[in-house]
């Protein structure tokens, strides 16, 4: 009845005020403007999301630590060393370039170049070491979600599916490591304003970003009509 009605739509207009402070946490359509697309979004907080052909991640049994060790192996191993102290593929302590720097006794520019020469390595064997085949597949699951997933979402999608991770503690660092190894995926740090995410191009994060700055506008300016339900559009 319209009681029921009602009820069902100040639910949603709750996760609608959710989606405000988390909407970069979630996996954003292309079309981002359309408002059947939050209310997709909103359903699948209430319902779980639907199962797509498109979510490729989730019938993969990922080998996370088998791929990082391909990868670092044929390195030289000061490289190797570089990369591991960066990631934080070892105790989960990502070093700057600074602390590298001390320990090895160079400059910290230097290390960078150490650094950029592994993974410009790692990438030249990318069809070997598979970790294009590990990027193809993130990629194909984010295509499936929208295009831009929250990292703390993304490595938990992994971690679902992944054998052989190693440690839980520093699985997120070697997903980071072999994402960022890649170069075949967009990434936005953590900021005073959203989480790190990962997209699958910068044009999907920059409309990710101006989707959220627009919705938070919108629900700021009509604060008292939202929550008190007076009107849903």
């Amino acid at each position: 009845g319209s009681k029921r009605q009602r009820t069902r739509q100040r639910l949603y207009l709750f996760y609608f005020l959710l989606l405000t402070s988390y909407v970069l946490f979630l996996p954003m359509r292309t079309a981002i403007d359309n408002k059947s697309i939050v209310l997709y979004h909103l359903s699948n907080i209430i319902n779980g999301p639907k199962t797509s052909k498109n979510h490729h991640i989730i019938h993969m049994k990922l080998v996370v630590n088998k791929i990082v060790g391909a990868c670092l192996q044929p390195l030289p191993e000061r490289q190797r060393e570089v990369l591991r102290c960066r990631y934080g593929l070892g105790d989960g302590r990502e070093l700057t370039l600074a602390e590298l720097g001390i320990r090895y006794g160079v400059t910290r520019e230097r290390i960078r170049q150490i650094q950029n020469l592994g993974l410009d390595a790692i990438r030249a064997e990318g069809g070997k070491n598979g970790i294009e085949a590990f990027a193809s597949l993130v990629s194909a699951h984010l295509d499936g979600l929208g295009g831009v997933r929250k990292e703390e979402a993304l490595f938990g999608d992994v971690a679902n599916v992944a054998s052989d991770t190693g440690p839980k503690e520093t699985l997120g660092n070697r997903v980071r490591f072999l994402l960022e190894a890649s170069g075949k995926l967009a990434y936005a740090p953590a900021d005073k304003d959203a989480h790190a995410t990962w997209g699958l191009t910068g044009e999907h994060m920059k409309r990710a970003k101006l989707f959220a700055t627009k919705l938070a506008g919108t629900l700021a300016a009509k604060k008292d009509e939202v929550l008190g339900g007076k009107k849903f559009n």
